[in-house]
């Protein structure tokens, strides 16, 4: 079973991120709602991959990323980041801090997946018998 945390602020936006990943086998969705909650979770579940909101109140993501590559248990976890930014200066600090990859928000299913299937392999989707 492959973890997923989608650490988002938005309760809708975190729903549409457990609507589309609960389609897959093998996959198993957990969430934070802020980037405290998000760091406890990522140290103690160790996911396999972390979806990360980029603007949060409290801790943003790109202060949570560095926090978490920071943490030896946790540095090696891919990290998506998604963002409603365009490509600035700011995006381009949060690719040195070794953000594996980027999505725009709204983000399109069909490039998530792709972006999860790079670090976790081929995502198949559930079958009703």
């Amino acid at each position: 079973m492959k973890k997923i945390l989608v650490i988002e602020d938005d309760t809708s936006t975190r729903k549409l991120y457990r609507h589309f990943l609960e389609r897959f086998r093998d996959i198993h969705v957990y969430e934070a709602g802020d980037g405290y909650t998000g760091l406890d979770q990522a140290v103690k579940i160790k996911p396999d991959l972390i979806i990360l909101d980029n603007r949060m109140p409290g801790m943003p993501g790109e202060l949570l990323a560095k926090k978490l590559k920071s943490i030896p248990s946790v540095k090696e976890i891919p990290i998506i980041m998604a963002t409603a930014m365009k490509l600035t200066e700011e995006l381009q600090e949060m690719i040195k801090m070794d953000i594996q990859e980027f999505i725009k928000q709204p983000f399109s299913q069909w490039e998530l997946q792709k972006k999860i299937e790079k670090y976790l392999g081929p995502l198949i989707e559930l079958t009703i018998d």
